[in-house]
C-alpha cells in the first residue's frame, strides 16, 4: 500500500486585516479572537506577517511551504492567494482578493466602503498584508491561487506571461454542511462557462465605468457597440452563458468572461442576457457612487434602454423585464453590491443635509 505524505495546513489570524480594521461595531460586539487571552497571559504574540508565520514555522521545525493570504468568511475562504506572487493593481489576482474581502465584509457596518480601500491596497501592493487570515502549507504544492466562481463554484488559477491559466476545481461541502436544495431560481453556475485562459488588465466595468466619470459618451457607445457584437457571437455557441461586465476583460479585439461562470437554466436571447449586464452595471454604479453625465431624471429603464440600444439591441419591455428579473436573480445570490451603509457615506449624507444655504439677513444702512 503507498505511503500516504502527511500534509500539514496551520492557520493565523490577522490582527491588522482590513475587513477588520474597517468593522464599524465596537469591541463588544466583535467574536473574540481565538488564542488571543492565552497569548495575553503567556506574553507571545502571534505572528503578525506572512513573514513572521514562516519564521515561527522554521523555528518549529516545520517547511513553512506555500503560505496564503486567506480572503473570505470565517470557515469558508473566498480566495487563497500565495504571498509570494507580484500582484497587478488592475489585474485578476486583485479582483479575486478584493472580491473575498467584500464577502468577508457582507452584512456588517463598516467605517467606510470595503471596495475602495481594497482597491487602494491593491494599488498599494498591501493586498498580502491585509487578509482576515494566513494559511501556511506544508507537505503539498497547490496553485498559486484558488478562488470562488458563481454558486459553489471553485476555480484555481495559474500565472502565464500575459494572463492566468483556469482549472475548475472540485468542491465538496465542508464536513458537517448540508447540501443546499436547488432553488426554484434558474440561475446556476456551471466549469463550462469558465474559460481555459483569462487575460491580464482592467475590466469592462472599470473602463465603463471611467468613461461615465469623465462624460465620453462617444467611448462608452461605441464600448457598447463593441459589447454587442462580441456578445451576438459569443451567444452562438454559449446560449446560456450570462454575462458580468465586473467579470469581463477585453483581449485585444475580443473579449474573455472570467471565473463567474453565470447560467440561465431557462432559454434566454442575446438581448435579455445584456440587459441583465447592463442592469447589474447601472446597480453597481449608483451603490458606488459613481458619477454619469446622463439626465438624473432618467430611471433604470431609461438608461438600460439607452445603453441596449447602443449595443445594438432593441430596448423593448420584454427584454428590459427580462434583464431586470436576471440582475436581481445574480443580486439575490451575490448580496447587494455593498455592505449596509457605511460611517463615512452616512456622515456625509449628515453633512450634505446640513449645508443646505441658508439667506443671509439683510442689513439697512442710514
Amino acid at each position: 500500500m503507498p505511503r500516504v505524505k502527511p500534509v500539514l495546513v496551520v492557520g493565523c489570524l490577522n490582527a491588522f486585516s482590513l475587513v477588520g480594521l474597517l468593522d464599524a461595531r465596537p469591541p463588544g460586539q466583535r467574536p473574540v479572537v481565538r488564542g488571543a487571552p492565552r497569548a495575553a497571559r503567556d506574553g507571545a504574540a502571534p505572528p503578525g506577517s506572512p513573514a513572521a508565520l514562516a519564521a515561527a514555522l522554521d523555528a518549529a521545525g516545520v517547511l513553512p511551504g506555500t503560505l496564503y493570504a486567506a480572503f473570505g468568511p470565517d470557515g469558508m475562504p473566498h480566495t487563497l492567494l500565495d504571498t509570494a506572487l507580484t500582484v497587478d493593481a488592475d489585474g485578476f489576482a486583485a479582483r479575486a482578493a478584493i472580491r473575498g474581502m467584500e464577502a468577508a465584509a457582507r452584512d456588517l457596518p463598516l467605517v467606510s466602503p470595503i471596495g475602495g480601500a481594497a482597491a487602494a491596497a491593491a494599488d498599494a501592493g498591501l493586498l498580502a498584508a491585509l487578509p482576515e487570515r494566513w494559511l501556511a502549507v506544508s507537505g503539498a504544492r497547490g496553485r498559486p491561487l484558488y478562488t470562488r466562481g458563481g454558486g459553489d463554484l471553485a476555480v484555481a488559477a495559474e500565472p502565464e506571461p500575459d494572463g492566468w491559466r483556469l482549472t475548475p476545481v472540485a468542491d465538496p461541502p465542508a464536513p458537517g454542511r448540508a447540501v443546499p436544495d436547488p432553488g426554484p431560481s434558474p440561475l446556476g453556475a456551471s466549469a463550462a462557462a469558465v474559460p481555459e485562459r483569462v487575460p491580464e488588465g482592467e475590466t469592462v466595468e472599470r473602463l465603463l465605468r471611467r468613461q461615465a466619470a469623465t462624460g465620453d459618451v462617444t467611448a462608452v457607445r461605441v464600448l457598447a457597440a463593441e459589447l454587442g457584437a462580441w456578445l451576438r457571437a459569443y451567444h452562438v455557441d454559449r446560449p446560456d452563458a450570462l454575462v458580468c461586465l465586473d467579470d469581463l476583460v477585453p483581449d485585444g479585439p475580443d473579449l474573455v468572461p472570467g471565473v463567474l461562470g453565470r447560467v440561465w437554466g431557462e432559454p434566454v436571447g442575446s438581448g435579455e442576457v445584456l440587459a441583465a449586464a447592463w442592469h447589474r452595471w447601472h446597480e453597481r454604479l449608483a451603490a458606488a457612487g459613481g458619477e454619469h453625465p446622463w439626465p438624473p431624471w432618467m430611471s433604470a429603464d431609461d438608461l438600460v434602454a439607452v445603453w441596449l440600444d447602443a449595443a445594438g439591441e432593441p430596448p423593448a419591455p420584454e427584454i428590459l423585464a427580462q434583464g431586470r428579473r436576471i440582475a436581481a436573480a445574480l443580486r439575490e445570490a451575490e448580496g447587494p453590491p455593498t455592505a449596509p451603509a457605511d460611517l463615512r457615506t452616512a456622515l456625509a449624507a449628515a453633512a450634505s443635509a446640513g449645508s443646505t444655504p441658508r439667506s443671509c439677513p439683510r442689513t439697512s444702512r442710514g
